[in-house]
């Protein structure tokens, strides 16, 4: 039976951040996130990059690290400082479209 929710939290839901390298190729690195799936005003305003909505959404990850290639713990000053990275917020958009229209997750 569906049951109509407000909100759904889905964790380790499968992500890739593609960079761009020399030649003109990518490199895409797996990523998981945990989604706050929330209403579709609230969605709309995640496709438009909407980083209050963004740090709603976004409530935990692995797969990331920082310089030092260490683990990059979650927490809001990290989400803000990876918000600014236009790589992460294009995966993170295209795992948000995914998971809260019921498409299948991305294969990493």
């Amino acid at each position: 039976m569906f049951v109509l929710e407000t909100e759904r939290l889905v964790k380790n839901w499968p992500a890739t951040v593609s960079i761009p390298v020399d030649g003109g190729s990518v490199e895409d690195h797996p990523i998981t996130l945990d989604l706050l799936l929330l209403d579709n005003a609230a969605s709309v305003k995640i496709l438009q990059g909407d980083e209050a909505t963004f740090k709603r959404v976004i409530q935990g990850w692995s797969g990331i690290s920082a310089e030092e290639n260490q683990p990059l713990d979650y927490s809001e000053e990290n989400l803000s400082r990876l918000l600014q990275n236009s790589f992460f917020v294009i995966a993170a958009m295209r795992a948000y479209q995914q998971a809260s229209s019921g498409q299948a997750a991305e294969k990493n």
